[in-house]
């Protein structure tokens, strides 16, 4: 008896060790309750358990083949040894994506999760009045067979989902519109867009009953709704880029007072680029909405005569009282040297206000954005508002190649020199830099006046491909005290204009961004929005093409156009913004230099062609990201 009982407990020792060896050679890898379904741009976080196993699992993705051909499976985020964060595409997916975690102790050991990506929680316009702005080329008959430029800026009120009424300004080569919005539609896109389809009434032969325009939310508040976004105009009557912002009632119907940093620019009578900038003082002086001119200044760069239109003084105008959309005219300005002219504004909040040129005896097609000069207007000193910052900057215009756009990151110190790196495009190989040139200008070279006005001398960039190649620059910046210094150039090389904002130490773009990009490409203006996320990165765009090589002449649309590619520290190479290879149906890739502003935003500048010398370089852009989200 004894006996049999110790060979009893010989075997049940001898079997449960068995077990336990052929437990720990098969490890069960389990997902915890894994996502069955993530929004377009939208996040997941996926954990599994590994019993019996130590070392965690290797993870990867696909997409079933039933799933949309021109959309990316999404992205795999911070992938750990039992944890990952999985990046949705913006775009919804037609079938499903599979997520595989394989256990590093026994590749024959895994376990997969399934789920679908649908469509996000519908983000939306909530009720109230936005300002837009645009600007671009139309195919507006006028003198110039190659179409004409545009600036329009106005105001629409949403209620309920739809756009019930409000108003436009509009000026081209042709046509210069003050013209009422009677309603209009807002559709949501594939590709996560809104769709915006304003309905005018047709004023002094102005060509338009209907505008569409494509946009591109940031800047969300709540889990649905959001404050404005970029925006590119989508059907075949122009090509243009711009901007929507929520209007704030308060401001709107407040009249204009004290002093706005300002620049407009786009092209004079003639359709040479013109860049115009400065400081209006409001000092209601002698009455209400007077501008007298004291703590006024204006510069002018028409076609490269920057020095004719340098450190002008202002004459006396006024500004009107806003109406029931927040819009006021600005009475015929007067600058010392430069013909005067008039501007329509459209407040949008408290600092800033959308320009566009009206009848004027300029005759010029331009626009712009003015920032209000808060607390500091008439005492800024380089010590005091400058010294130490970094400012990015990102230009558009025209030099003698052609069409010309310049981005970049400039540190003014406290002796007046400046440093920094910079990058401009023109299409000419002979002037095109890439990879962050070096930018510098002497001490002495910056100095800033009381009301705010940058100017800068001698700014000398040195192209990083042609080290012998150095370009020199002027530069106007007009500060608002609160991180906004719109500018020009200020010389005979060159005319462009466009935004600065000064930039946060050390930021980097993670997360979801709206994109808005705009250039020239081979036979003509392009102009482009979309969400686009950074990890991957992918994302979509709605993509114009202007083509002013066509009878008649044309623009041409092209819907979710996928945008992939890499991004690193400071440069991207990005598929599905380059124009010529959209039109021909087979997206190819560009490459851009990226100056971040801050977390929220950033520019980007094409710098294609300029390592194939003496190959010229095709196309020219410049493009800006917000947050999404």
């Amino acid at each position: 008896m004894r006996i049999r009982l110790f060979f009893l407990l010989i075997a049940a020792a001898a079997f449960t060790f068995l077990t336990a060896c052929g437990s720990s050679s098969h490890p069960a890898v389990t997902f915890t309750s894994p996502a069955t379904s993530v929004s377009a741009a939208g996040t997941a976080n996926f954990t599994v358990t590994v019993a019996h196993g130590s070392k965690g699992v290797t993870w990867s993705l696909s997409c079933s083949t039933t799933s949309n051909s021109t959309s990316q499976c999404g992205t795999l985020v911070n992938p750990a040894a039992l944890t990952v964060t999985y990046q949705a595409p913006v775009s919804v997916l037609t079938g499903s994506v599979t997520l595989t975690a394989t256990s590093v102790d026994d590749v024959s050991r895994s376990a997969a999760a399934s789920f679908t990506v649908g469509a996000p929680s519908a983000l939306s316009l909530p009720d109230g009045n936005y300002v837009f702005r645009l600007s671009g080329w139309d195919t507006s008959d006028n003198v110039d067979v190659n179409g004409s430029p545009f600036n329009i800026a106005g105001v629409f009120t949403i209620k309920s989902g739809a756009i019930t009424t409000g108003e436009q300004d509009f000026i081209d080569s042709h046509f210069t519109s003050a013209s009422d919005i009677t309603g209009g539609t807002i559709t949501a896109t594939n590709d996560g867009n809104l769709q915006l389809v304003l309905t005018t009434n047709t004023v002094s032969g102005f060509p338009l009953g209907t505008e569409t325009l494509n946009l591109t939310l940031t800047s969300v508040t709540s889990g649905t709704s959001t404050t404005g976004g970029l925006l590119t105009w989508f059907d075949t009557f122009a090509t243009g880029s711009g901007e929507l912002a929520l209007q704030s009632a308060t401001a709107a119907a407040s009249a204009p007072t004290g002093a706005y940093a300002f620049v407009v620019s786009g092209f004079d009578s003639k359709l040479c680029a013109i860049a115009i900038g400065g400081v209006i003082n409001v000092d209601n002086n002698p009455t209400s909405g007077d501008i007298s001119g004291a703590g006024s200044v204006v510069d002018a760069n028409d076609c490269g005569s920057a020095q004719v239109g340098h450190h002008q003084s202002l004459g006396a105008s006024a500004v009107s009282s806003p109406d029931g959309f927040g819009r006021v005219v600005f009475g015929k300005l007067h600058p010392s040297l430069t013909p005067s002219s008039s501007y329509i504004g459209y407040i949008i909040d408290g600092n800033r206000m959308a320009l566009v040129e009206t009848a004027d005896t300029l005759l010029g097609v331009t626009g712009g954005i003015a920032y209000f000069q808060k607390s500091v207007n008439g005492s800024f000193t380089l010590a005091q508002n400058l010294s130490g910052s970094s400012y990015a900057f990102g230009f558009a215009g025209s030099d003698v190649n052609g069409p010309f756009s310049s981005a970049g990151s400039l540190t003014f110190n406290s002796d007046g020199s400046v440093s920094g790196t910079a990058d401009f495009n023109d299409l000419a190989t002979q002037s095109l830099a890439n990879g962050a040139s070096n930018v510098a200008a002497p001490a002495g070279s910056t100095t800033v006046d009381a009301t705010g006005r940058v100017t800068v001398i001698g700014l000398v960039l040195t192209d990083k491909v042609n080290r012998n190649n150095q370009i020199t620059f002027d530069l106007q910046l007009y500060l608002d005290g609160s991180g906004n210094a719109p500018g020009l150039t200020m010389d005979s090389n060159d005319t462009a204009a466009g935004p600065s904002f000064l930039q946060t130490a050390g930021a980097a773009l993670a997360g979801n961004y709206a994109l808005a990009g705009s250039g020239d490409a081979s036979t003509g203006p392009w102009s482009a929005v979309g969400p686009v996320a950074t990890a991957g990165p992918s994302g979509f765009t709605d993509f114009n093409y202007f083509n002013d090589t066509a009878s008649p002449l044309a623009s041409a649309q092209f819907s979710d156009v996928n945008l992939s590619g890499t991004v690193t520290s400071g440069t991207a190479t990005l598929t599905g913004l380059g124009a010529d290879s959209i039109a021909a149906g087979t997206p190819t890739s560009n490459t851009f230099d990226i100056f971040v502003i801050d977390a929220n935003r950033a520019f980007g500048i094409e710098t294609d062609g300029a390592q194939t010398l003496p190959t010229p370089a095709t196309q020219n852009g410049l493009f800006f990201t917000a947050f999404q989200n």
